[in-house]
């Protein structure tokens, strides 16, 4: 995506100690038909591996960017300094375990007929494996 590209989609990933599921989550996003997004990893403060894979999709991906909090925010806190520092028309979260199982999801979340929609979900799967 260029400079003059609006970024439609902001994607906040609160993210604690989240090294065995993180990738999984990255990878789901970047997988996506629809491309006018950014990603905002906001590591509160792990102790594990999740700078480093995040920093590794950031290095690959500029839509990707990572934040490290000084100290453990608390998890309302993190949630809060995402929506507060995203710059795309339209926001959701995905939590670090969690991830897009089809490639087209953000695309048909952003169909042009849903204008003027504030709240918009999709199909939702649980998975006990």
């Amino acid at each position: 995506m260029n400079n003059s590209e609006k970024i439609l989609i902001s994607i906040g990933i609160p993210v604690f100690n989240g090294s065995k599921t993180l990738t999984k989550t990255l990878e789901s996003i970047k997988k996506q038909t629809f491309k006018k997004y950014e990603v905002l990893i906001s590591d509160n403060h792990s102790s594990d591996d999740t700078g480093k894979i995040a920093q590794e999709f950031c290095r690959k991906d500029k839509r990707f960017k990572y934040i490290r909090q000084r100290k453990n925010i608390g998890p309302i806190e993190n949630f809060l300094f995402l929506v507060k520092n995203t710059s795309g028309e339209y926001f959701t979260w995905l939590s670090d375990d969690d991830y897009y199982e089809n490639d087209n999801l953000l695309e048909e979340l952003f169909r042009p007929n849903c204008k003027g929609i504030r709240l918009c979900f999709s199909e939702c799967k649980k998975n006990y494996a």
